[in-house]
């Protein structure tokens, strides 16, 4: 900790203690300067734990302390004169879910993270936060750290991405072949979209609350949802986004790999481990165009 002790009304000087990373270590430092009258306030813990077991010392003296570093949630309702400098692990998940649905339009989105605390914390905040503004996430799935098989994780995503109600195909077809749906009620400016794409569209929304009876009627090929779920040569697009909180980075490549794999093709959205440039540049063909948060960068031509 920095102990901060007036001089002047513009002057401070700053006396350093080592807490040694032990908590019981830094509750004697700050037993001790709180005890001084000229101290005015403190720089640190710089460790959760730490300013976690200290908190309870800066109310008493009304001391001031502020972690620049410090990252656990709650921390700052510990006591009035408590401070954290840095987002913890909800602030990060909640800012992150804004970024997908505010900013880039999402109304559908994923879940996959680590089990490890922060990680959770930060998903479960996207979630909260996703939902609160409007989004739908169909698929919240984890995973312990270290793992290195995650294709029932991705199974289940798939199938969240599927829906229940089969679809329609219209890769090859033309607008002469769509007659049958057209005169059905289904809206040709649609129709003629996914023709133009070759894409895929659920029966409901094609035809309407009536859709799997009018698809029968017409004798339409079905595309059945454990038939999509199950094959991974057919792409899921109805997931928009996926937020991925990895433990660490060399996570990145297993995430990555099996994301492509279980070809689901949404935006990948991953949390602060995920600014690791090594890993990114080695797992490039997998997770170009990702986007992850950060709470610091580091700008190597600012002196």
């Amino acid at each position: 900790e920095e102990v901060l002790h007036p001089r002047s009304a513009t002057a401070v000087s700053i006396e350093v203690r080592d807490s040694k990373r032990d908590s019981a270590t830094a509750m004697r430092a700050v037993r001790d300067v709180v005890a001084s009258r000229e101290v005015i306030g403190i720089v640190g813990p710089v460790f959760s734990n730490e300013l976690s077991a200290c908190a309870s010392l800066s109310t008493s003296s009304g001391t001031p302390m502020i972690s620049p570093t410090a990252t656990a949630d709650g921390l700052a309702s510990l006591g009035p004169g408590i401070f954290q400098l840095h987002p913890d692990w909800s602030t990060r998940g909640k800012a992150m879910a804004r970024y997908a649905v505010n900013y880039l339009g999402f109304s559908t989105l994923a879940v996959l993270s680590s089990s490890a605390t922060p990680e959770s914390l930060a998903a479960r905040s996207f979630c909260e936060e996703a939902r609160r503004l409007g989004a739908n996430v169909l698929a919240v799935e984890s995973f312990p750290p270290g793992a290195s098989d995650l294709r029932e994780q991705f199974l289940r995503i798939r199938t969240a991405g599927v829906g229940e109600e089969p679809e329609i195909s219209f890769a090859g077809r033309t607008m002469a072949d769509a007659g049958p749906i057209l005169r059905a009620g289904a809206d040709s400016s649609l129709v003629d979209s996914l023709i133009a794409r070759g894409e895929r569209i659920g029966v409901t929304k094609l035809l309407g609350p009536g859709g799997r009876r009018i698809a029968d009627s017409l004798h339409l090929s079905l595309i059945l949802a454990d038939t999509i779920s199950g094959n991974t040569d057919i792409a899921v697009t109805a997931i928009q986004g996926i937020f991925v909180a990895v433990d660490n980075a060399e996570e990145i490549g297993v995430i990555g790999s099996q994301l492509s794999y279980s070809n689901i093709k949404a935006q990948l959205l991953g949390d602060e481990e995920w600014y690791d440039l090594t890993q990114l540049d080695i797992q490039k063909q997998y997770v170009n165009g990702a986007v992850f948060s950060s709470d610091f960068y580091a700008d190597p031509a600012d002196s």
